[in-house]
């Protein structure tokens, strides 16, 4: 070996790059000679083992069981020349994906020639190698063996300045040659074994060989994908590929998406060979990454700015490729772990929000004109987007969590107000219409929840009259799993509060005051007195009668602006207080007498039905409290009377002064 290397530097004393150089001897292509020299000396003693093993002495000799000097100097050439060939290639990469304009140092090429030739030498020697390395060894070689000869493929496309996109495309070709070769394992035990391999021993090599794939394949393929994207996002385009070269002919978008499609299949094959669940989540992930990022770096590097629609319609289709596939993997009844699934779900359900609640948010406190947002919610991806996130949901939770079914068709319910709010700002100058379609569609949504979960727990069969029983029954058992009781409650009343303060939200300024307010006051109020009648609860009745009270407030609100012009949550003042209390007596009256006949008629059914409890009734409350109000009313008018001072009251309302 000595030998080889003094020959090898006497050669290259005479050499251009040493010459005058003495540090020349370590200048790439000299390491590379150097790495041919010992590659060629290392052919000779695997193939002398190859013909010693019928002759014990010699055997012995050359095989004495532990790593022997040539197996170590092949090692270290092979992971040295992926040293080599890695550091080289960095200042190409560079080259391509620095932007345009910034100059850049090019630095020194590869001398392809001799890189391939070594390559070819290493692999030689390694085949002849290969029975009798051990099985992690030859794993290790055969990744770094591979690595290179994909990193040299990339080194031939730096004069057209592709050498990034090359390597791209070279490591993902890699990814899935050497996912085939892990997948068909099993094909090449009986040649192994013929060989003289142990493959039990080479079994615990490719758990090993599989990491070394994708830290040395799928890392650097999303590294340089993320690399491309930042510059594009930022607003810079890379330097390159040359405008000849077939990267930059097919152009950015497939050149980067292409490789991350292999990326999935070939995860997607290791998930069916390996049956792990694992592979198919990473797999989602890239894909969605693949078709969002890829549609929006298309828009930016056409080239071009990424408008706030066209990045919504990008989250959009994020969303409809992670429900999609989430809803394919259900589908495929394999590989189901809850908590993969769940945060593939999170995931998409996050994005879902990302674009539906500042939406709402905007339909609620904003004016037009509208933002993208807002437009482009309502789009058809946006109600896709919609309908395959809940149905994903609507099975993760029926598969893992059947009784948190509810909080998935609340949230459903709850966002396709959100859309058809969003659908009927388009044409909506004023911003009232889509207001009032909100506040509409959460009533409807709490009336829809309400409805349903009372009819599982009160209903023995639901469905048309021709059904069998037993089918009618299980409509009504699947009605009480998605629909339980306490959860639909708390989400009648969470809708309900939200209806209820965006009824006051409008008092003031909304010209149709105070109609779709009282409205929508007197729909929760009804929808709370269903829940009491539903589930015997006084605490709903109270709430029931009290947003009457609420609606009493919205009318004098109407006309302290319609009729004074001023609006405020509370005035006082002499014909102005005196109709707050005359509403409010008003709306006590009609809720004591509406709770009378209903508690009256729920009385005399069989068995009774009791809303009172331990409570004083509302409509005795109520009336009490009428009584009271008007004593008040009437006594401090004759007050006036007396003493001849108007004291807030004018008594208008008791025929005059007396």
């Amino acid at each position: 070996m000595v030998a080889v290397l003094l020959g090898v530097t006497f050669w290259l004393r005479d050499q251009p790059w040493v010459l005058r150089d003495p540090h020349g001897l370590v200048h790439h292509s000299s390491l590379l000679s150097y790495g041919l020299g010992l590659g060629s000396l290392g052919l000779f003693w695997p193939v002398a083992r190859q013909l010693g093993q019928g002759r014990q002495s010699m055997g012995q000799l050359l095989s004495p069981g532990f790593p022997t000097l040539d197996q170590v100097v092949l090692s270290v050439l092979i992971a040295g020349q992926l040293l080599l060939s890695g550091v080289m290639i960095v200042p190409e990469v560079l080259r391509e994906l620095t932007p345009v304009g910034v100059p850049l140092d090019p630095g020194a090429s590869l001398d392809l020639s001799k890189a391939w030739l070594l390559a070819g030498v290493l692999t030689l020697a390694w085949l002849f190698a290969f029975s009798l390395a051990r099985p992690w060894k030859m794993t290790f070689e055969l990744w770094v063996l591979a690595e290179t000869f994909f990193l040299l493929l990339a080194h031939a496309w730096s004069e057209l300045q592709a050498t990034a996109s090359a390597l791209r495309w070279g490591l993902a070709l890699w990814f899935l040659a050497g996912s085939a070769l892990l997948w068909s394992r099993e094909k090449l035990r009986p040649w192994y074994v013929r060989h003289g391999g142990d493959w039990l021993k080479m079994e615990q090599g490719i758990g090993d060989f599989r990491w070394l794939l994708f830290l040395g394949t799928v890392a650097p393929v999303l590294i340089l994908t993320g690399w491309v994207a930042v510059l594009g996002f930022a607003g810079h385009s890379p330097a390159g590929p040359a405008a000849d070269s077939w990267f930059a002919q097919i152009g950015w978008v497939a050149s980067m998406v292409v490789p991350l499609g292999m990326i999935v299949a070939g995860l997607v094959g290791h998930a069916l060979r390996e049956d792990k669940a694992g592979y198919i989540f990473w797999a989602g992930l890239v894909l969605t990454v693949t078709v969002a990022g890829g549609y929006a770096l298309g828009v930016v590097l056409a080239p071009g700015m990424l408008s706030p629609p066209e990045s919504v319609f990008a989250v959009q289709l994020g969303i409809l490729t992670l429900a999609g596939w989430e809803l394919v993997w259900l589908w495929s009844g394999r590989w189901r772990q809850a908590h993969l699934q769940i945060v593939q779900l999170a995931i998409t359900l996050a994005a879902l929000a990302g674009v539906l609640v500042p939406a709402a948010m905007e339909v609620i406190w904003g004016a037009p004109p509208w933002s993208a947002l807002v437009r482009q919610a309502s789009g058809i991806a946006g109600w896709l987007a919609l309908g395959l996130a809940g149905a994903s949901a609507l099975w993760v939770a029926r598969l893992w969590f059947a009784r948190s079914a509810i909080h998935v068709v609340g949230s459903v319910a709850t966002a396709l107000a959100i859309l058809a709010a969003c659908a009927m700002a388009r044409g909506d100058v004023q911003g009232w219409r889509s207001y009032h379609v909100l506040t509409l569609g959460w009533t409807l949504a709490a009336l829809f929840l309400l409805g349903t979960s009372w009819a599982g727990a009160s209903a023995t069969g639901l469905g048309p009259v021709f059904w069998p029983a037993e089918q009618r029954e299980r409509v009504v058992a699947v009605l009480r799993e998605f629909f339980p009781a306490a959860a639909t409650r708390r989400w009648v009343e969470a809708l309900g509060l939200v209806v209820v303060l965006m009824a006051l939200g409008g008092a003031w300024a909304d010209p149709v005051r105070p109609y779709w307010s009282c409205a929508a006051t007197l729909a929760i109020s009804v929808l709370y007195g269903a829940s009491a009648v539903w589930t015997r609860r006084p605490g709903y009745v109270y709430a029931s009668g009290l947003l009457l009270t609420l609606v009493a407030y919205l009318i004098w609100q109407a006309w302290l602006v319609d009729h004074i012009g001023i609006a405020a949550w509370f005035v006082l003042g002499p014909e102005v207080f005196d109709r707050f209390v005359f509403l409010q007596i008003l709306a006590l009256a009609i809720g004591s007498c509406i709770w009378s006949l209903v508690e009256i008629h729920l009385g005399r059914r069989e068995p009774p039905v009791d809303l009172r409890a331990r409570f004083i009734p509302y409509a005795h409350a109520a009336a009490l409290a009428v009584v009271q109000l008007l004593a008040i009313f009437i006594l401090a008018a004759l007050l006036g009377n007396i003493v001849s001072l108007e004291i807030m009251f004018t008594a208008r309302w008791s025929g005059g002064r007396c």
